[in-house]
């Protein structure tokens, strides 16, 4: 370097002087880092945990790159690589020493030319000085990068494979260094175009497992529902037991003292029998419940239940020798008397008694009298096939009529207007010594009307109650439809000590022997009652014809020993 006497301006001192603040500043804060790049990258590779080897590599490449790098940006700045150093065999460091002491050199104060009567110095130099900030702390910050690189792969490398959560992407190899500085710097006027990266197909590895998360999460949707929920539905299932098992306990030990209100506790009764099916829901929705409560009740109500009707369900029908057998049905219409008279035949019925004809079907019946009966009957709703004879004629009595009305009991209705409800007395005459007086009977079928349930039919009942403890003969029979169940309330004016009748089918008969309706019978509304004969066995049949409501009964009687006909 030369110096030349030369006017020095003021805007001239001070940018010489902030170069050499500027520089003087950078190398303060960076001087041990960029003075020894090695020992820079070698200690920061050991404070993060790096080997001995990773961390010379590390320094190594850092210290290659430096070097590099400045001697890019000086030419790049227009200048040799030889402006950082006086002499080829200077260090970076040894060059930005120079430069320092330079500036300030040119930075103190000189006499001005009036004192000196000289003209100033000015100094020319043969190279131009680069400010050095730039490229010290550029070299800083890729020693810096270097190093945390070095020890990220370190880390990554070190990880067993079967403990890392995600696949490892390889990194791919960077290029040699002398390649990155032959590439020329980005004009930062231009921006920089963003390549896509391309999608990488997917390769499903062999042996993969199927994914369990979608059941998983279903389980412990279930857990949820099962910790959360389940207790407020148990709770609830067992308030829904409790109530319903009491109720129908309540309805089973009292439906007698429930008031017979329009008919209401009559039409209770009818279908007291199915209050097993509510209770037989009862009994795994206790269970499920674990309530104690909801359980006792249940277990109790089923004990009530079957206290009442297992002696029925659980006896089986009669046997033995009968002297009078008595087939019975209420016919709809059109009747199928071809078929009834098959059946009757096929039981070898003494006596078939069929209800509820119009007067049409009642004279179609009396032209087509089988050849088995030779006494036969046809009058008001009946028709009566008999194999004994029929003796002391036959008395009609239409229940239905007003009792105030005596004479208009004697009349027979129309049944085809459906109020029909009557009775027919006739007697039986088996041989000298044994009759039978029979009643046929059709009592009005219950309805809901605004008066109540089953007004008319109670009034009928009331009528045959009083004929019937009004009948002299010791041997009686009542056989029809009764529109009447066995657990009626209103069976216990015909079955009682008054009138002496007792039902052949819970004497004799299997179950609850139900008629009503045909296709999937609920209630007994056919029966057979009788007074001083035995009763031997009850049977329902099958359903004659696909019309028919009523499914028709058989009863097997016997006379006791010694009796006659009174």
């Amino acid at each position: 370097m030369r110096v030349e006497a030369a006017p020095v301006t003021g805007q001239r001192l001070r940018t010489d002087a902030g170069v050499a603040r500027l520089a003087e500043g950078t190398g303060s804060a960076n001087g041990a880092r960029s003075s020894d790049p090695s020992s820079s990258v070698t200690e920061h590779a050991a404070s993060i945990g790096a080997s001995p080897a990773q961390a010379a590599g590390a320094s190594a490449a850092a210290a290659e790159h430096a070097a590099s790098v400045g001697a890019s940006l000086a030419q790049t700045a227009g200048a040799p690589a030889s402006t950082l150093a006086d002499e080829p065999g200077d260090s970076p460091a040894a060059a930005l020493e120079h430069s320092v002491a330079n500036t300030a050199a040119l930075a103190q104060p000189e006499a001005s030319p009036a004192a000196t009567g000289h003209p100033a110095p000015v100094a020319v130099a043969d190279k131009p000085v680069l400010p050095l900030a730039v490229p010290v702390a550029a070299v800083s910050d890729i020693i810096r990068t270097a190093a945390e690189q070095a020890a990220a792969t370190w880390r990554v490398a070190s990880v067993p494979a079967q403990r890392r959560e995600s696949p490892v992407v390889p990194v791919q190899a960077a290029p040699p260094l002398a390649e990155q500085v032959a590439e020329p710097l980005a004009d930062p006027a231009v921006e920089p175009e963003l390549e896509s990266p391309e999608p990488e197909p997917l390769v499903e590895s062999e042996g993969a497992q199927p994914n369990t998360e979608s059941d998983v999460s279903d389980f412990s949707d279930f857990s949820d529902f099962a910790d959360h929920q389940w207790p407020s539905a148990r709770r609830q299932i067992s308030l829904l037991v409790r109530a319903v098992s009491f109720l129908l306990l309540l309805v089973l030990v009292g439906h007698r003292f429930l008031p017979d209100v329009m008919g209401a506790g009559s039409l209770i009764e009818t279908f007291l029998p199915w209050t097993f099916v509510p209770l037989a829901l009862m009994v795994p929705a206790a269970l499920l419940s674990l309530d104690k409560w909801a359980i006792g009740v249940t277990v109790l109500a089923c004990g009530v239940w079957g206290g009442v009707y297992g002696p029925q369900l659980a006896r089986s029908a009669g046997t033995g020798p009968a002297d009078l057998k008595i087939l019975s049905q209420n016919v709809s219409s059109p009747p199928d008397l071809a078929a009834i008279a098959r059946l009757a035949e096929q039981r070898q019925a003494d006596l078939v008694v069929l209800q509820g004809l119009s007067s049409h079907d009642v004279q179609q019946a009396d032209q087509t009298v089988p050849a088995r009966y030779p006494y036969h009957l046809a009058l008001y709703e009946f028709v009566v096939w008999s194999r004994f004879p029929l003796v002391n004629g036959s008395v009609p009595m239409d229940l239905a009529a007003h009792p105030a009305d005596p004479a208009a009991a004697q009349q027979p209705a129309d049944a085809s207007t459906g109020q029909f409800g009557g009775l027919l007395r006739f007697t039986v005459q088996l041989d000298s010594a044994r009759a039978a007086t029979v009643y046929a009977v059709h009592l009005p079928q219950p309805s809901l009307t605004h008066a109540g349930f089953g007004v008319a039919r109670g009034e009928a009942l009331d009528q045959l109650v009083t004929a019937v403890k009004a009948e002299r003969e010791p041997n009686l029979v009542v056989v029809g439809d009764l529109d009447l169940a066995q657990t009626d309330r209103g069976m216990g004016k015909l079955l009682n000590s008054a009138t002496g009748l007792k039902s052949v089918q819970a004497k004799a008969g299997a179950g609850f022997g139900f008629t009503w309706p045909s296709s999937f019978p609920m209630v007994r509304l056919d029966d057979v009652l009788t007074r001083g004969l035995l009763p031997v066995r009850s049977v329902v049949l099958a359903a004659v014809g696909a019309a028919q409501a009523h499914r028709p009964i058989e009863a097997d009687l016997r006379f006791p020993v010694g009796a006659g006909a009174g």
